[in-house]
């Protein structure tokens, strides 16, 4: 029997406010020892009374926006109630029928995935399993969090990893969050049935995945899932609504407990605080903040500086990357092809090789050019300018220092090539040979010899030229 699955996705994103959602308290708790950044408020102690963050609400109404949501002016924090260690309250301040923003949309390249909802609540502490003990580090507890919660549309785990990659995209672009996977500022859960191939009716269960944290867990867990159900539904099994865990290492998914309804929370508006009253005149200004985003920026490059969509796409990956091609483009508006391949390139090669971004290096736009420039004047070779590159990203050095420095300019002089060339030529009398065999394979070795002589940096029109009259007179 064929089944297609039916997935939908959770995403929990750690904004980069100062302080925690409730309280006073820092919210950079990463690599800080153990419960040392907590209050009476973030550790739920009788009398506590919360203050919302409105950095952290700004920065979910934007996100909200981003992804064309509609935005609420009258939201309400409920309490969302369930026992864990990792909750000191007993319940999680969090949004449920009135959050900030509902009915987005989450474009793809080949179709949309609606947006439920995007909502704000606070982080839980965090469980640190030790052989037979669990130890609870209450740093993050209360710790903003912004949740965007997918309808179930999507299809294939390739589509599911395509979505989150869009998401983290857009995410990063406004700035709101590192959205880093392997430090948690971005989680995610996915949620998955199948139904036979063909039907449109949504299944009577679903199965939600944790403790995914990189994209490639997702897909992994995604594909196990569907081949799980699939085979147990083909047995006449039934299958029930569950919460399951991703084991990294065995790569199968491992039940951890019958999965919740909304009921099962006992949801209701949180007592200790009003509810949230946006202005038209503050969304307004919410919606003027956000900066150009990855499809628009896309669409402008390809418009703009006539580049072809797999260029466009590399260039607009990060908003990083995106503004430093704006700034080197203006530099050199006749040399923008050439810029777009170097950073498309060995730029963005360097920094994947090195695991950086482009912010985190000391390249400038204006070096890139020069460097650029030098390489199609023939200042300097390709290889030469390949070599350059590192100390230019790790120094920020300008071309034109390096190459004084290294004295690595390219050979022009008509005498030193004619001298260099006439030497390889009596050194390799079995190349020069071949040639006149007609084994035209023996030019390129006797030009790859030449270059090793002049250290790759002759000027190679000039050496071939000399090279063909030498061997045209030897004939």
């Amino acid at each position: 029997m064929n089944f297609e699955p039916v997935i939908g996705f959770e995403v929990h994103v750690e904004p980069t406010t100062q302080s925690k959602m409730f309280c006073r308290c820092s919210a950079q708790y990463f690599g800080a020892p153990p419960n040392t950044i907590t209050c009476p408020i973030c550790l739920g102690l009788p009398g506590a009374l919360p203050v919302p963050n409105r950095v952290g609400i700004e920065a979910c109404v934007k996100l909200g926006i981003a992804l064309g949501c509609q935005i609420n002016e009258r939201s309400l924090f409920e309490r969302k109630h369930y026992f864990y260690p990792d909750l000191p309250k007993g319940f999680q301040i969090s949004q449920y029928k009135s959050p900030f923003c509902t009915n987005g949309v989450l474009k793809l390249n080949k179709k949309s995935i609606r947006v439920n909802r995007v909502h704000m609540e606070e982080d839980t502490a965090k469980l640190l399993h030790q052989g037979t003990e669990t130890l609870i580090d209450f740093n993050r507890s209360g710790v903003p969090l912004i949740e965007v919660v997918s309808d179930p549309d999507l299809r294939s785990p390739d589509e599911t990893k395509e979505a989150l990659v869009k998401l983290q995209q857009i995410i990063r672009y406004l700035n709101v969050s590192f959205a880093d996977m392997e430090k948690g500022t971005m989680r995610c859960e996915v949620n998955i049935s199948v139904r036979k191939a063909g039907t449109n009716v949504l299944p009577p269960y679903r199965v939600e995945i944790k403790n995914l944290n990189s994209f490639r867990a997702v897909e992994d867990s995604i594909r196990y899932e569907i081949n799980r159900q699939s085979k147990a539904l083909s047995a006449g099994e039934s299958l029930n609504q569950e919460t399951r865990g991703w084991d990294e290492h065995k790569k199968v998914t491992v039940i951890q407990r019958s999965k919740e309804e909304a009921h099962d929370y006992r949801y209701f508006p949180e007592p200790d605080i009003p509810p949230v009253l946006l202005s038209k005149d503050e969304i307004k200004s919410i919606r003027k903040s956000i900066p150009e985003l990855p499809d628009d920026a896309r669409a402008r490059f390809i418009e703009q500086y006539k580049l072809t969509d797999a260029d466009a796409n590399l260039l607009t990956e990060t908003k990083d990357m995106a503004d430093f091609f704006d700034e080197a483009a203006t530099l050199a508006p006749d040399q923008i092809r050439a810029v777009s391949v170097w950073m498309s390139g060995e730029v963005r090669r360097r920094l994947n090789e090195k695991n950086l971004t482009l912010v985190s290096t000391k390249l400038a736009p204006a070096a890139l050019v020069e460097l650029v420039t030098f390489v199609n004047d023939k200042t300097i070779t390709p290889a030469t300018a390949k070599e350059l590159l590192p100390e230019m990203m790790e120094s920020g050095i300008m071309p034109q220092k390096l190459v004084e420095q290294h004295g690595v300019s390219v050979v022009r002089d008509t005498g030193q090539l004619d001298e260099v060339v006439r030497k390889v030529v009596e050194q390799n009398a079995k190349a020069v040979a071949d040639y006149k065999a007609g084994k035209t394979q023996a030019l390129s070795f006797l030009l790859g010899q030449i270059q090793r002589e002049l250290k790759g940096q002759g000027d190679t029109g000039r050496i071939k030229k000399i090279l063909l009259q030498i061997l045209t007179h030897l004939a």
